[in-house]
């Protein structure tokens, strides 16, 4: 992202977000943050929703996030696949888990 690029408010928002997510909102006790993700969110701050604190809007997406009812079974099926090769098979074998 360089520092003369503007961004359409959707992607803003999107990368905004996905920093919130993964830096548990910034929790010091989660230790999930790094410089870079401090110096990243500053920048798009001003993507942030403007009717909510960054509290609620943090919970709004973890809740989003654990949403999965619109999902059909084969969408649920590859959200966590995780595929290994297995000794003496040709192939790899299939792994998911799917919320019930």
């Amino acid at each position: 992202l360089s520092r003369s690029a503007a961004l359409p408010m959707e992607m803003g928002r999107l990368l905004a977000g996905v920093i919130l997510l993964d830096t548990r909102n910034f929790d010091p006790q989660k230790g999930k943050t790094t410089p870079r993700d401090e110096a990243a969110f500053e920048r798009l701050r001003a993507y942030l929703p403007e009717d909510l604190s960054r509290k609620k809007w943090y919970k709004q997406l973890k809740n989003a996030r654990k949403d999965v009812s619109h999902l059909t079974v084969e969408e649920l099926a590859v959200v966590d696949l995780k595929t290994s090769p297995i000794d003496g098979f040709d192939g790899r074998v299939g792994f998911a888990s799917v919320p019930v």
